[in-house]
């Protein structure tokens, strides 16, 4: 989605992320319930979450003594069992309320060279939503959100939510902070702990993971480590970069620059003194039956996690994989489809290892999914 965000149209596409101030502090206790008996849940089971909820009484200290019990009127206490899900239960309304919008208002959607088109993005109260920069859309986009504040409770920081147009809406930019009162921003954005961008590789986007890496390390180095080092690499140094790893394809070069921290710290190597390097490092990342030690190779580790995507992309069974199939294949088999120079980058990825991956898939017949010419079959 983000790759069309400098598609030419008519209406400059527009991308916005949204801030919710204290989510789950300002839920309606009245919201909540009322979405859930729209949802069906029956009254019995409607009656438990409401004496739960409003079962929640506050004491404050003051100066050191505890001041008396209020009772809190809204909102889910955090760490609660049960308060994660009643918070995406009353979050439902939100989202079906933006398809609605959307559904009913078409020319609001997001230009890409798709059939299917997401209006947003939601994970709890992190909200991105996908549109143009059409004034009567955005009008109305901001009025759904009105709505939404009243009914609801929850409140939208304007001042922190965002909007990222494309090139051709960047004229316009101030017309659209004027309607909506967010504040324009460039990309790369991060959602979800991953950054957005648009382009080829960029070297910058790992420069924080980079520098956790170097502070953890910086703060062992005081430490007297023997054995203790193979164990930090193991639990926690190779364990910081794995979900970037999964959503994005660093350069070689960054996987080169901290798999060089960590060889660093596993020599002894510090600001002030270095040490001798016995061996190379992919050897130390062999598996312990091959004379290594069992650290997991960052590349290896970017492999899998690319046979994790095409994998999910062939089981054709989330939003993802189905828009991604829609937009890449239009028709032909995941397989065969073509790539091109401006195909996104996540798509160039899993290019690179599908012919090895569709060798160790084999399908089983029957449901109609199974390419007839270009999928392995089950022998059975």
């Amino acid at each position: 989605m983000i790759h069309h965000v400098d598609l030419r149209y008519k209406n400059s596409n527009l991308v916005i992320k949204l801030d919710m101030s204290k989510a789950y502090d300002r839920v309606s206790w009245a919201f909540l319930l009322s979405v859930m008996q729209k949802m069906g849940f029956p009254p019995r089971f409607l009656t438990l979450v409401k004496h739960t909820i409003k079962n929640c009484w506050f004491m404050v200290l003051i100066n050191g003594e505890a001041a008396g019990f209020f009772k809190s009127t809204q909102g889910l206490r955090q760490g609660d069992p049960i308060s994660p899900s009643l918070f995406i239960l009353a979050a439902e309304a939100f989202s079906k309320g933006l398809d609605s919008l959307f559904s009913t208002h078409p020319d609001m959607y997001y230009q890409t060279k798709c059939a299917i088109k997401p209006s947003h993005l939601s994970y709890a109260d992190d909200v991105i939503i996908f549109t143009n920069c059409k004034e009567d859309g955005l009008v109305r986009f901001i009025q759904f959100l009105r709505r939404y504040e009243n009914m609801s409770k929850q409140k939208i920081n304007y001042a922190k939510s965002a909007f990222i147009p494309g090139k051709k809406a960047s004229l316009i930019a101030q017309r659209i902070k004027a309607i909506t009162g967010f504040t324009m921003k460039a990309l790369p954005i991060t959602y979800l702990g991953a950054p957005l961008y648009k382009g080829n590789k960029r070297k910058l986007l790992y420069v924080e993971l980079i520098d956790k890496i170097r502070a953890n390390i910086g703060g062992w180095e005081q430490c007297y480590l023997s054995y203790g080092r193979l164990q930090l690499i193991k639990t926690v140094l190779t364990s910081m970069p794995i979900y970037l790893l999964q959503v994005l394809n660093p350069p070689v070069s960054t996987l080169q620059k901290i798999e060089q921290l960590f060889a660093k710290f596993f020599w002894g190597s510090t600001t002030e003194q270095k040490k001798i390097h016995w061996t190379k490092w992919q050897n130390v990342c062999y598996p312990t039956e091959k004379g290594g030690l069992g650290i997991r190779n960052l590349r290896d580790m970017v492999t899998a996690f690319s046979y994790k995507l095409w994998w999910r992309v062939r089981l054709n069974n989330s939003l993802w994989s189905q828009f991604t199939i829609s937009k890449y294949c239009q028709g032909f088999s995941p397989s065969i489809s073509k790539l091109f120079a401006t195909d996104s980058s996540i798509w160039k990825r899993m290019c690179t290892i599908r012919t090895e991956v569709q060798t160790n898939i084999f399908w089983s017949l029957g449901d109609g999914n199974v390419s007839f010419w270009h999928d392995w079959w089950l022998p059975e």
